[in-house]
């Protein structure tokens, strides 16, 4: 008997790349290459950045992302099924809040990642965002969601893209940071640069990088973290 296609497929070597992204600079928009190595590495830290918030086993989490944010918010969506938990996707489009809304009032849910402001105002449109979002153990926003879900009475850390990299604060943080054995985020003369650290797939040496307008950086030991600008602080 002749060998299948898909047993050709799986005797076939693994390229080294699982993805391309993009992501804008001031200079213009750049593509990004990640490895399945990169990609291992980024599960293994989300996956600590979720435990400190007490992701784990009987945990249901959302994560709200697009399909083309897989090379920021996959490895997130991997750490939470590496922890035992339960994930639920939903997208990030003023359409999917209803499928949102109703994850959170039908399921166990307690852990809802990457919340944007689109979803955020769209809840709020269906009842009290404070109450639908309250005793979550983890609620992670985006920059634009952060204001919104303050003055709703609730407590997000932060999540956000910063070019290749992705920020995300942890439970007894001020800020979110990037993986400090990946990039390392500065401030030089005022303006917030990135390098590469590790052997990766995409290599920077003090890149420019452009911050939402609601975020601001702070030096920390080597690098520096990035808080909100946005409501009263939340921590």
């Amino acid at each position: 008997m002749s060998p299948t296609t898909i047993d050709v497929i799986r005797g076939l070597p693994t390229p080294s790349t699982w993805a391309i992204g993009t992501y804008a600079t001031p200079d213009g928009v750049r593509d990004f290459r990640i490895t399945h190595a990169d990609l291992e590495r980024d599960t293994r830290w989300a996956t600590t950045v979720l435990g400190s918030h007490g992701v784990g086993r009987g945990s249901h989490a959302v994560v709200i992302s697009a399909g083309w944010e897989a090379p920021w918010f996959w490895p997130v969506a991997r750490a939470v099924q590496r922890l035992g938990a339960v994930y639920s996707a939903c997208d990030i489009w003023p359409f999917d809040a209803h499928r949102t809304e109703l994850f959170l009032r039908r399921l166990p849910i307690d852990a809802v990642i990457g919340i944007n402001d689109a979803i955020a105002a769209e809840l709020a449109e269906m009842g009290d965002i404070g109450s639908a979002l309250a005793g979550l153990r983890l609620l992670a926003g985006r920059p634009d969601a952060i204001g919104r879900l303050r003055r709703a009475g609730l407590s997000p850390a932060l999540i956000a893209p910063v070019g290749p990299a992705l920020a995300f604060q942890r439970a007894d943080d001020s800020g979110a940071q990037v993986n400090a054995e990946e990039w390392q985020l500065r401030d030089v003369t005022g303006t917030p640069t990135l390098s590469t650290i590790a052997d990766r797939g995409h290599r920077i040496v003090d890149e420019p990088q452009t911050l939402d307008h609601r975020l601001v950086l702070h030096p920390t030991d080597g690098s520096c973290e990035i808080r909100s600008s946005e409501g009263p602080a939340a921590r």
